[in-house]
């Protein structure tokens, strides 16, 4: 599998003064809601290179953004910190379609999103699939493997994501379980990859509305593993006090 169409983004703050991502990782816990807001409004993602398609551009808004101010929410940042510093820290995103064949290229509805810090190391990994081509068990298990064995040539990675269409099989969501010590009471939040990774690991699951499919329309990320839909005071659930 080879990878192509090579897309890039630039994280900016338009006001070098004002609230930052940066500024609530300092201390978290004196920073509310609204604060959180004020900083993602601070925060630019533009294309730099290409024309990425729109999900590709959500994704990535949902990574720096969305996921990082769930986790302030519900105090996951507390397992997972350095991911969710790591996010605060990015700089540029490089987004690669992976595709197959040497003679004649078949590109395939799989991309690998890569956070970088300043200095064009990667610090997040991601990889997005297509909602319009889900996966079969088997592929969804392959496409793990190849997952963490990209993951292994970065080393000094500080998180991993999944990201593919809802439902997930549970054969799957019970595979990263087993992988990340989701047996564990505490280390299911972790959710850390075995070494050499040693990272945390993120699985998210898109969902469209009802009969709208085409790129560009609207589609919804949650995160399902670590699942933090039954506990009872989220908060509570990931903090390390």
């Amino acid at each position: 599998m080879q990878e192509s169409s090579i897309y890039k983004f630039s994280v900016s703050m338009p006001n070098p003064e004002g609230l930052s991502l940066l500024s609530i990782v300092r201390t978290p816990r004196v920073y509310k809601p609204s604060d959180l807001a004020t900083a993602c409004l601070n925060l630019e993602i533009a294309p730099s290179h290409g024309e990425p398609p729109d999900r590709v551009v959500r994704l990535c808004r949902y990574l720096i953004l969305d996921f990082f101010t769930m986790a302030h929410r519900t105090g996951l940042y507390n397992r997972q910190r350095n991911l969710w510093e790591a996010l605060s820290k990015v700089t540029a995103i490089q987004v690669v379609q992976h595709s197959r064949g040497v003679f004649r290229k078949v590109v395939l509805p799989l991309y690998d999103v890569h956070l970088q810090d300043y200095k064009g190391k990667t610090m997040v990994l991601a990889l997005f699939v297509e909602p319009e081509h889900p996966l079969t068990e088997k592929q969804y298990a392959s496409a793990l493997k190849r997952l963490v064995k990209t993951a292994e040539r970065h080393p000094g990675l500080y998180g991993v994501f999944f990201c593919a269409l809802e439902p997930l099989p549970p054969s799957f969501i019970k595979m990263v379980a087993g992988l990340t010590g989701g047996d564990d009471p505490v280390a299911k939040y972790e959710s850390l990859l075995p070494e050499p990774n040693s990272c945390s690991f993120n699985l998210l699951g898109i969902s469209l509305a009802q009969g709208e499919a085409a790129d560009g329309e609207p589609f919804s990320v949650r995160l399902v593993h670590p699942d933090l839909t039954n506990v009872k005071r989220p908060r509570a659930a990931a903090v390390v006090e």
